[in-house]
């Protein structure tokens, strides 16, 4: 485990785990079957791995919602956010194992006898690769969209904190209300950043030629909706609105209503235009709408944790790296020749590369982000565990209920 389990939610590692071993199902096709054989028998069962793009905004929400867990743990705790370390401690986590799996794609093109283009390189190093022609690796782009939401939720909340200062509103106590002050901006901002995001892919998917959906996909201005949904889910529980509301029998059936059709309208998601359309616009929307309750459902759920769960827990420790080398080593496996002499060689291939990639996920986990993280605690350590707990809460304005002073789960690592 990267931190210790008493510093875990572990569903919200379930969720993570799920998250990315549908990604890694859904970019099978296309990764494993090199030949005009094995294209042709994995065909009827390509339909099954359509749905695995919903990978992808469950981690969006989920990020957003654990930054801005962490962000807010600190200034309850503390009166104030450090933005210089947040950010340090972020770069510990993404990059030592983003920058080594880069140099070693680029030692592999290399030996392959190729040479990376200038500028795709550039694009992947300042992570940019969700722009213009792409980065040399497929799956960066969903890095460079987190990536750019650190550094903008980090200015935000600085500018928040900073006008607030001004005002003399008293930020520098340690209360509930004044972290209100501070954060209370988060469910406009992502109500806005949300239709803003809808209008945005409306309108670049208006040209929409087939084969040519990698803006609308993967730009930052059309997808970073999800991660400050995220952050405003972890302001609302914080707050205790979340169960206010869906304490409510009418609220939690709507809730529940929409997470089932959510999910339903991914499954029946098909490879036409118009089914296309809906994805890609506002069918992300509503998967991160539907993912705020499956990550609420993960913070109050207290069934047992058995060992099936701890094993899947486990996988989403390791989801980053895991996420990172998987289109790799399919490429590896997709090239050795062995599984053709298998009675189902394309089924022995696909297990085969889940398997491996997974294991490589935590090998590189274990080897890599491990130490960094270690060291990261060292050098930065954190200050919600460093410091102690908020003072006592002031009295809540007459007819308003206060906030409830309960930071979710720290689940950053």
């Amino acid at each position: 485990m990267i931190t210790s389990s008493s510093q875990r939610n572990l569903m919200l590692d379930v969720i993570r785990a799920f998250a990315v071993l549908i990604v890694l199902v859904h970019h099978i096709d296309g990764n494993l079957s090199v030949s005009g054989v094995e294209q042709a028998s994995f065909a009827p069962y390509a339909p099954l791995f359509i749905p695995g793009w919903v990978g992808v905004p469950v981690f969006f929400v989920l990020s957003g919602f654990l930054i801005g867990s962490l962000l807010i743990q600190e200034h309850v705790r503390t009166g104030s956010v450090n933005i210089g370390r947040f950010l340090v401690r972020r770069g510990f986590k993404i990059y030592p194992p983003f920058y080594i799996l880069l140099a070693g794609y680029i030692l592999l093109m290399v030996a392959g006898g190729s040479r990376p283009e200038p500028e795709r390189l550039m694009r992947e190093i300042l992570f940019l690769q969700n722009y213009g022609s792409g980065g040399l690796m497929d799956v960066t782009w969903s890095l460079a969209v987190e990536e750019h939401f650190y550094f903008l939720f980090a200015a935000v909340v600085w500018l928040s904190l900073r006008l607030r200062r001004r005002s003399g509103s008293g930020l520098d106590s340690a209360t509930p209300a004044s972290t209100v002050r501070v954060f209370g901006f988060l469910p406009w901002l992502a109500a806005g950043f949300a239709l803003a995001c809808l209008v945005l892919r409306i309108v670049e998917f208006a040209p929409y030629a087939p084969g040519s959906l990698d803006n609308t996909m993967k730009n930052t201005h059309h997808r970073i909706d999800a991660l400050f949904i995220g952050a405003a889910l972890a302001y609302l529980h914080w707050q205790g609105t979340t169960s206010r509301l869906l304490s409510q029998p009418v609220w939690k059936v709507a809730a529940i209503t929409l997470t089932l059709t959510t999910f339903l309208l991914v499954a029946l998601t098909g490879g036409s235009s118009i089914d296309r359309f809906h994805k890609v616009t506002w069918l992300y929307l509503l998967v991160s709408l539907a993912t705020c309750y499956v990550v609420y459902g993960a913070l109050v759920w207290q069934g047992r944790s058995h060992a099936l769960l701890k094993g899947l827990a486990s996988v989403g420790t390791a989801s980053y790296c895991i996420y990172l080398v998987h289109i790799p080593v399919y490429r590896v496996v997709a090239k050795l020749p062995f599984f053709q002499s298998l009675p189902y060689p394309l089924a022995a291939k696909v297990v085969f590369a889940l398997g491996l990639a997974i294991a490589v996920g935590f090998i590189m986990t274990r080897l890599v982000e491990v130490p960094f993280l270690q060291l990261r605690n060292r050098l930065f350590p954190a200050s919600t565990t460093a410091l102690g707990t908020p003072g006592p809460p002031e009295s809540p304005p007459p007819g308003k209920a206060g906030p409830t002073p309960e930071p979710p789960p720290n689940q950053i690592s």
